[in-house]
């Protein structure tokens, strides 16, 4: 539910494009994306500080083109 609100209010903002970062480890969380229309971008390894990094997937989602009216 929450992903399709969002999806909604980033429609009505005239968004293309819904993006998120999901750790790779994160099997499940990935899996319920994929089958929510995202895909993985790309992969990122950032530093956070401390000697921690994410290491994680972009993903995004095309949004519907709204006509203007």
């Amino acid at each position: 539910m929450l992903l399709s609100h969002v999806e909604s209010l980033c429609e009505n903002q005239g968004c293309s494009t819904l993006a998120l970062n999901v750790n790779k480890h994160n099997t499940r969380a990935i899996k319920a994306y994929r089958r929510n229309g995202f895909i993985i971008s790309r992969s990122t390894f950032n530093h956070i500080g401390l000697g921690f990094y994410m290491d994680d997937f972009y993903m995004t989602k095309a949004l519907p083109r709204r006509l203007a009216t």
